[in-house]
């Protein structure tokens, strides 16, 4: 293993992420003597509460707040781009790929909060366009509708 691997080590359990396959494991609290991949990257979150991700969410999807059209414009081959590196290669390193992309912008200053608002609202306005989980016509899991007839 490598760097490419993080170990989330929670007060009852270790999650392990590997940023290059996208493979994700949960484990029971290591014991002191802790068996991590070799080179794994250990972030602790000792003092966290126990989740079971569960929320209240208003039962109706609320419009989203408009972005301006150049941030919208901006949005269009920034989504095209992502759904390429996404459907390229692969599918084992799918993930890589993303990762590997979402780091470009590490070298950019950091975004205040209304440019970073304005660019997620564009984001999901032009997300609309896009299918959901990608080209599902091609999905070697596709079954026909109709089933044959008994001969």
């Amino acid at each position: 293993m490598s760097e490419d691997v993080v170990a989330v080590m929670l007060p009852a359990s270790c999650a392990l992420i590997n940023y290059r396959t996208g493979r994700t494991e949960l484990r029971a609290a290591l014991p002191a003597g802790r068996h991590l991949p070799v080179g794994a990257v250990v972030v602790e979150h000792l003092e966290e509460i126990p989740s079971w991700g569960t929320i209240e969410v208003t039962a109706a999807l609320t419009r989203p707040p408009s972005a301006p059209w150049a941030w919208r414009l901006a949005a269009l081959p920034v989504l095209a781009a992502t759904a390429a590196v996404a459907a390229t290669g692969d599918r084992a390193g799918k993930f890589h790929r993303l990762v590997r992309l979402a780091c470009i912008g590490r070298s950019l200053p950091p975004a205040g909060r209304p440019r970073t608002q304005a660019a997620v609202h564009a984001v999901r306005w032009a997300s609309r366009m896009m299918p959901a989980g990608g080209p599902v016509w091609n999905s070697p899991s596709r079954q026909p509708c109709s089933s044959p007839s008994p001969g």
